[in-house]
């Protein structure tokens, strides 16, 4: 028999987006509609990095490649708006997601149905 497991600092970012979703959601739960999601996850460039680097990488030229995982972040986005914003996460149909830097970090959402 096979167990799922959720690490705990997953279920955390998990519950974050939930309750972000529950306080910026102002819309009847979308369901029976294909769902398209463009998000856009702005990580923050480090303050010891010199002003090169950090030119760089808020231009585009450099991009965040290591963890965590794109599908990752995608994946807890998804499952931390299920029963907020859609019934659940299988009617997204089609995902546009990037990982950027920025100097304020956060994560942008788009939702298309």
């Amino acid at each position: 028999h096979a167990m799922a497991f959720t690490p705990k600092k997953t279920r955390s970012y998990e519950d974050i987006v939930r309750q972000t979703a529950i306080r910026e959601w102002n819309r009847p739960l979308l369901q029976d509609t294909a769902i398209v999601l463009t998000v856009t996850f702005y990580r923050g460039v480090a303050a010891s990095w010199s002003k090169r680097k950090t030119a760089e990488a808020l231009a585009g030229a450099l991009l965040p490649i290591g963890r965590p995982d794109l599908d990752n972040l995608t994946k807890c986005l998804t499952d931390g708006m299920n029963g907020v914003v859609y019934l659940d996460d299988s009617a997204i149909v089609k995902t546009i997601s990037e990982k950027r830097y920025a100097l304020n970090p956060r994560v942008e959402i788009v939702l298309t149905w």
